[in-house]
């Protein structure tokens, strides 16, 4: 008997144990959506009456049986054949009712479902199965009147995702100072880098076998698989294992536990950038030009050639053709970018040349020498950026000027605030000044961004020449970025506030009527007061008729006005 009930003993502990563990830890999406989005949704996301478990008349830890039960009768009472059959009309109530049982009972019949509504409610249940139907608007509202404690949850994590981050440039700057001691390795450094690549690692196995399934109605002839192709998701995980070597190889070379070359520790990168090269080199040697050109230029229509003969034109004449000769000039933009990113690789390749030697003492080279293809470089992504915005300027000059002239491409503009050609719309005009604004926005943010960068390079430069300041001023300019964004971040996140439902606090928020609307009957003029000076110390103060109200041979008799006075 006392080993039966010590069994028993066990088995309910076990069980419990079980029960616990399982409700901890097999939803943690839930939590996950919790923490993170609570804020968004309502905090009081449903009424009682209009919750599932209402509208099936079951509590909420009804076993599934009952659901099952309740729901039947429900469908008895409720169903538009029953109420048919009673010689009831059906209204447009009755619909929405019976929609309203028959969604409560999909809902709490599946037990992950029933799960994710009980900790979320019906609009987050709504939210995580299709996403698309989230509405910015009640997004807003919702965090709008969310607690502290709901917005802090987010901005913490925020300032996790901004810490984690950093946290390995930060622990590289002082490792290189030493600070961390002797018996910190490279290899424990880099243990965020190693749980990054991890995550990283995983969500490429399951974006390489992930496949796409065609929607229902659609012909496979009319629809376009949106994953990328096989191939190049081998081939951007090629890019990603390189990378990975590239950081092993790194660390052991940097612990003394690899002995070889500094060359084949920097052998991975100039794989990705041999990848890299060839994916423009593609780009580069194409002609593109429109199907009228191809048909004056060849004396044939593009559009009689078959699938075999359009490929053997691009690959045998390295010829590309497009409908339009709008799409011919976009298509050319697109060239002089590849263009100028294979120069960037060619540049970043002779720097890692001019590294590798200096690091085996092969060279006795000035820092500042060896960075020479990256300053060159720079330099060449600076004068690209105004190149670009000058010839959106002239591009717009031009179109303002000859509204009858084809805008292409890069089609670019100044300022057209001013501009009255007989052919110049209203559209136009907004489009060139839009066109001409993200040519300009651009131009700025990526000139802030090479600014950046050059001056960490010319920081780490200085430190590697010997410099006495710490490494972390190589990394200075980062760390003011993110703890500007951090507090940006705050502000907007704590500073919102919750908009009044009601119309006349809407209306009292700007001073109008109780009505919510601004009445003029409800406006008084404020009362303006002139200090004239006088020759004695205190001063004088006069009222001054500002409008003549109180003029005997003036017009003014508004009382309204008068309060002016």
């Amino acid at each position: 008997i006392k080993a039966a009930f010590a069994i028993y003993l066990h088995y309910i502990f076990l069980n419990t144990t079980i029960r616990i563990y399982h409700s901890s830890i097999m939803r943690l999406d839930l939590r996950f959506f919790l923490c993170c989005c609570k804020a968004f949704l309502k905090s009081n996301s449903e009424d009682d009456q209009n919750s599932y478990y209402n509208l099936l008349g079951v509590e909420s830890d009804a076993s599934t049986d009952e659901i099952k039960r309740a729901y039947k009768q429900k469908s008895l009472r409720y169903h538009p054949d029953k109420l048919t059959q009673k010689g009831q009309r059906v209204t447009e109530s009755d619909l929405k009712r019976f929609n309203g049982i028959k969604d409560a009972y999909e809902v709490l019949s599946d037990p992950r479902r029933r799960e994710t509504y009980d900790a979320i409610g019906r609009q987050g249940l709504q939210w995580v199965e299709n996403p698309f139907s989230i509405d910015p608007g009640d997004m807003y509202l919702n965090f709008a009147s969310s607690s502290v404690f709901d917005r802090s949850k987010i901005y913490m994590i925020f300032v996790f995702i901004f810490a984690f981050l950093l946290a390995t440039p930060i622990l590289i700057c002082l490792q290189a100072d030493e600070d961390l001691g002797d018996n910190i390795t490279w290899a424990e450094v880099f243990i965020p880098v190693w749980i990054l690549e991890a995550i990283l690692f995983v969500q490429y196995i399951k974006f390489l076998h992930m496949e796409a399934e065609r929607p229902e109605g659609v012909s496979p002839e009319d629809w376009t698989d949106p994953l990328p192709s096989k191939v190049e998701r081998q081939k951007g995980m090629i890019r990603f294992i390189m990378k990975l070597l590239f950081e092993i190889l790194l660390v052991l070379k940097l612990d003394d536990n690899l002995h070889c070359e500094w060359a084949y520790v920097f052998l991975p990168i100039c794989v990705i950038e041999f990848m890299n090269l060839r994916k423009l080199r593609q780009m580069n040697l194409v002609t593109f030009i429109s199907e009228e050109d191809y048909e004056a230029n060849f004396e044939q229509p593009y559009s009689s050639l078959s699938q075999a003969d359009k490929e053997k034109v691009l690959n045998e004449k390295g010829i590309f053709v497009v409908p339009t000769a709008y799409e011919v000039v976009v298509m050319n933009e697109i060239k002089k970018k590849s263009t100028s990113k294979t120069l960037e690789i060619v540049f970043r390749v002779v720097f890692l040349v001019f590294l590798t030697f200096k690091l085996e003492d092969d060279i006795d080279w000035s820092w500042w020498a060896v960075f020479i293809p990256i300053w060159i470089s720079l330099f060449c992504m600076c004068s690209s950026c105004f190149s670009d915005f000058a010839r959106t300027q002239d591009a717009v000059a031009r179109a303002s000027a000859d509204p009858d002239q084809s805008i292409s491409g890069t089609t670019n503009y100044s300022s057209i605030e001013n501009t009255s050609g007989p052919g110049i719309s209203d559209d136009e005009k907004e489009r060139l000044q839009e066109e001409f604004q993200a040519a300009s926005s651009k131009c700025c943010s990526d000139c802030s961004s090479l600014s950046v960068m050059m001056v960490m390079l010319c920081l780490l430069v200085g430190k590697a020449n010997g410099a006495g300041y710490s490494s972390l001023w190589i990394i200075s300019p980062i760390l003011f970025i993110c703890g500007f964004i951090l507090c940006i971040l705050g502000c907007a996140i704590y500073c919102v506030k919750d908009w009044p439902e009601d119309p006349q606090a809407t209306g009292r928020m700007f001073g109008g009527s109780s009505s919510g609307s601004m009445a003029a009957d409800d406006y008084n003029p404020p009362t303006y007061q002139i200090v004239e000076p006088s020759g004695t110390i205190e001063g004088k103060v006069e009222t001054t008729d500002l409008l003549g109200t109180n003029n005997e041979g003036g017009k003014g008799s508004d009382p309204e006005l008068g309060q002016l006075d």
